[in-house]
């Protein structure tokens, strides 16, 4: 009766999914699923018979002990293996036996582990053919869902998405060069191959079965589903998302004391939750003033919220650790110097922390440097009480088309806010068009409704990355600078993009998965399929947050760029 249950529910849900014919049907993946279940409790696998359900054609296993992956394998028929779905388990059963801790636990302890390990089975169908070339196969992959193949004679690769997510990986473009590499086939050839017929590239339908965190039961997993799909509806839900969001961003301030040295604290970088491993264990100083211009934003739109003075502080020790950097960054210090416009409204640098800094920048200006540092200069610049060079650089952004201008945003239009210039309205206007017809509707594009919302300047896995967080600002502040009356006519517009940021978010099931749950909620993807936690998307996404909740909810002006009192200055 149990699995019956179980396979009846699954029905339903495979009911209102898009589901590619090729996947294996709900009732094989739970047939699978608990077969292996068995096996692993008994800490023992069929050695003889096939036991893998008809329509499966290969099997990822996976084992997690406390939150922690001990064993994984995957096997496929396509590349031989006559009995997949045992071949996978075996290894995975095999290493998890293996690994040091399980090891080292007496006996009894051991059998105990087993029958608490949690479990993975990811079951796929045939392989589907692919065709076209290689440069566009990104539009019949869905990163996060499917898995790839690659064949050259009688040799395969394969990679599963479940097993591509524990490495951080997913089926995109740079994935696929990586297979082809391990058969000796170079980008360049694999086209020319694929005629000819040696080399044949495959869409790997997969179903995804992970033991529910309560019960020894499966549930369909699809990477990068939030909890819950509801929309935000309401400007107070906004609200409630940026405070999620600035809280979170502030534990990436790491206070550490380790055994025998002194206290250090410092700006965590990038972490990867699937493996527990900061990929980037200390921020850029143009992170950290990015995060800084975040957290004294929200402090300062959220002066009432328990968390605000710890985001104030914190954002200032932020700006004085990269203005006092031995080798400042252009880049770092126009933000720094953006961000403390903020954090001190009413204080002026004095002329003598600000005048060589100021200098730095129009150097950097003259010198032709990346628009978006250009753009943050001339806003610091404007901040800094440098009105000619700002409004020459008004001046040169008259001549730039949409294309140009949008690596301005959203600093050129807070430079034209702060001096009181209009001259670029139109092409802001016209970028803000370009942006609202970029923003992906209700169904999400090629992703599903996960991207629902999102603005994607291009129609690739890539543009879903940071990217489309940068993009997510840039919009967000486009329609906070209409009036007031326009806006209600793009509040719906606002909602969709808030609502994608939502889902973006690490909710509390998902990141029971993890070894450290506690250090993945409330903080955002990478992408939606790239688990990744950085301090500069996690900013982004708290800046796009508080300019929708200006959108929605109209004030008399933006606190991004306040024009400075000249006052006693921080140091």
């Amino acid at each position: 009766m149990i699995r019956l249950g179980i396979t009846l529910t699954l029905l339903v849900f495979w009911s209102i999914q898009t589901v590619m014919a090729e996947a294996p049907a709900p009732e094989a993946a739970v047939d699978a699923w608990t077969s292996v279940r068995a096996w692993v409790d008994e800490g023992l696998i069929p050695g003889h018979g096939r036991t893998t359900p008809p329509g499966v054609d290969g099997a990822a296993v996976q084992l997690f002990w406390r939150g922690r992956l001990v064993g994984a394998d995957e096997a496929h028929a396509a590349a031989g293996d006559v009995d997949p779905l045992a071949k996978a388990a075996r290894g995975a059963l095999l290493k998890a036996l293996a690994d040091r801790h399980i090891a080292a636990l007496p006996e009894a302890e051991r059998v105990e582990a087993l029958s608490g390990l949690h479990l993975e089975v990811e079951v796929s169908g045939i392989p589907e053919p692919l065709t076209g070339p290689l440069s566009v196969l990104h539009t019949d992959i869905h990163p996060a869902l499917d898995g790839l193949a690659v064949r050259r004679n009688d040799r395969w690769a394969m990679r599963f998405p479940s097993r591509l997510r524990a490495r951080g990986r997913a089926s995109t473009l740079e994935t696929l060069r990586g297979m082809l590499l391990m058969l000796d086939v170079h980008e360049a050839q694999a086209d020319a191959l694929r005629r000819t017929g040696e080399v044949t590239i495959y869409r790997l339908p997969t179903t995804d079965l992970r033991e529910a965190k309560e019960g020894r039961f499966p549930e369909h997993f699809e990477r990068g589903r939030s909890g819950s799909l509801a929309p935000l509806d309401a400007s107070e839900s906004v609200i409630a998302l940026g405070d999620r969001l600035a809280v979170a961003l502030l534990s990436w301030y790491l206070e550490l004391t380790p055994d025998g040295a002194e206290p250090t604290a410092f700006f965590a970088g990038t972490w990867d939750p699937n493996r527990d491993t900061w990929t980037e264990l200390i921020a850029t100083d143009s992170d950290i003033a990015l995060a800084s211009l975040a957290l004294a934003r929200w402090a300062s739109e959220r002066p009432d919220h328990a968390r605000a003075a710890r985001a104030m502080n914190l954002a200032r020790i932020g700006i004085r650790h990269v203005l006092h950097a031995a080798e400042p960054n252009p880049r770092a210090v126009a933000l720094a110097m953006v961000a403390a416009a903020v954090a001190w409204p009413e204080t002026a640098m004095p002329t003598a922390v600000q005048k060589p800094l100021l200098q730095m920048l129009v150097q950097e200006s003259a010198d032709g440097g990346e628009e978006p540092t250009r753009a943050i200069a001339t806003l610091a610049m404007a901040l800094g009480g440098d009105t000619d060079r700002s409004t020459a650089s008004i001046d040169t952004w008259l001549e730039y088309g949409p294309d140009a201008i949008a690596q301005t945003m959203p600093w050129s239009m807070a430079t034209a806010r702060a001096l009181g210039d209009t001259r670029l309205d139109a092409q802001f206007d016209l970028l803000r068009e370009i942006l609202l017809r970029r923003q992906l509707d209700a169904s999400g594009g090629p992703w599903g409704p996960e991207a629902a919302g999102a603005v994607a300047l291009q129609r690739t896995p890539a543009a879903m990355g940071v990217a489309s967080l940068r993009a997510a600002w840039a919009l967000a502040a486009a329609v906070a600078d209409v009036p007031p009356a326009e806006r209600v006519l793009l509040r719906e517009r606002m909602l969709m993009l808030a609502t994608h940021l939502q889902r973006r978010t690490i909710d509390a099931d998902t990141a029971q998965a993890w070894p450290r749950p506690d250090h993945a909620v409330d903080r955002i993807r990478l992408a939606p399929w790239d688990e990744r936690l950085s301090i500069s998307a996690q900013a982004l996404a708290l800046l796009a947050a508080l300019d929708i909740t200006e959108a929605l909810t109209p004030a008399e002006a933006s606190t991004l760029a306040p024009t400075p009192v000249p006052q006693e200055a921080p140091t």
